[in-house]
């Protein structure tokens, strides 16, 4: 039986239509503030009152949190385009084999989830966002120890990891 396809980067949808709206939502909410943070200043400078600087400074604080989290999402995608041309560009190396030494992810001690083949180390955790491969047993992962699995995979020099670009799997029927 031939391989299948459990991952590959370049179809991953890294950024999915949730993330979007989510930040849509945030810059939204961010206008808000600011169009109300001003309209309360100019209400209580009208009144001789500074009770509307704190509704600013609330609005501010919010505009500083919500361009933090764009900006992260932004850097994330950016490094999942810099793998996705590590495939167009055919800069990744390919292993073929047995998996070993596969270990699952325990959520409590928060450890990474990983597995040999021919003597090459995978390691992955989902808190990492880098877009390459990343899915755990907890979330349906069907890899287990012994089946065979041919990888597309970069050597990280930024993230200290084997990045799994694209992963077959055989099936055990």
């Amino acid at each position: 039986m031939n391989y299948q396809e459990i991952y590959n980067i370049k179809t991953s949808n890294y950024i999915g239509l949730l993330d979007i709206y989510l930040y849509i939502a945030l810059i939204g909410f961010l206008i808000l503030f600011v169009k109300f943070s001003m309209l309360t200043v100019k209400y209580h400078k009208n009144k001789n009152e500074s009770k509307g600087v704190s509704s600013l400074l609330l609005s501010i604080l919010f505009g500083v949190i919500s361009l933090f989290l764009i900006g992260m999402h932004i850097s994330w995608y950016m490094t999942h385009l810099d793998l996705v041309n590590i495939i167009d560009n055919k800069e990744f190396q390919i292993v073929e084999g047995k998996v070993e030494n596969y270990n699952t992810m325990n959520i409590t001690d928060k450890k990474e989830e990983s597995f040999m083949v021919d003597n090459i180390l995978f390691a992955y955790n989902p808190a990492k966002r880098t877009g390459a491969f990343c899915w755990i047993k907890g979330d349906g992962n069907p890899i287990l120890e012994g089946d065979k699995v041919r990888i597309k995979y970069f050597k990280s020099p930024d993230w200290g990891d084997n990045l799994i670009l694209q992963l077959e799997w055989k099936s055990r029927n």
